[in-house]
């Protein structure tokens, strides 16, 4: 893993559906894990189509992998498909791994760049390496390139949602 090609941050996240559409956004500030002066603020707005009610907010920590310039990402398009039952599954051992590494405490104060300690880093770039080897398993990395990943943060966040739809949106560098 190379720490320059890869970037961590904080943001927000918020969306809902009502009947049969929806939006979601996100935004939030990533870092350079080689060089953490470097940074820049991104948003995600998405549109969605399916069946469903409900909707959320919260905090959620952003990661980007194998990517050495941000606006390479700038205009791309992302289209998913989803089916959220309250609170998502798939990834509790991530998150719990995560939380044992005390990556999302580290990643918290990436607010102010000034409290970040070299243990913090540390912890910030073993939980990154720890996503990167988890996204490279067999069966997971469906293909080459930059891949942009966000956690909810553990008790960070309030909504109720059921819902199975697919979604479009596009993701914009602003800085």
């Amino acid at each position: 893993m190379n720490k320059y090609n890869n970037w961590v941050g904080v943001g927000i996240k918020g969306g809902g559906i009502l009947g049969i559409g929806g939006v979601e956004y996100m935004s939030g500030t990533l870092r350079n894990l080689g060089l953490m002066q470097e940074h820049h603020d991104y948003q995600v707005g998405s549109g969605r189509i399916g069946l469903g009610l409900g909707g959320s907010v919260g905090a959620i920590a952003c990661i980007v992998l194998d990517c050495p310039n941000l606006y390479r990402l700038h205009g791309t398009l992302v289209d998913d498909w989803s089916l959220n039952i309250a609170l998502a599954v798939k990834w509790d051992g991530i998150v719990d791994a995560l939380r044992g590494r005390k990556f999302f405490s580290a990643v918290a104060k990436l607010k102010d760049y000034n409290k970040v300690t070299p243990d913090d880093l540390s912890k910030i770039r073993d939980g990154v390496s720890y996503l990167w080897n988890a996204s490279s398993a067999p069966g997971v990395r469906a293909g080459s390139g930059p891949r942009l990943v966000t956690i909810d943060i553990p008790f960070a966040g309030v909504g109720y949602e059921l819902s199975a739809s697919v979604s479009s949106g596009m993701i914009e560098i602003l800085s």
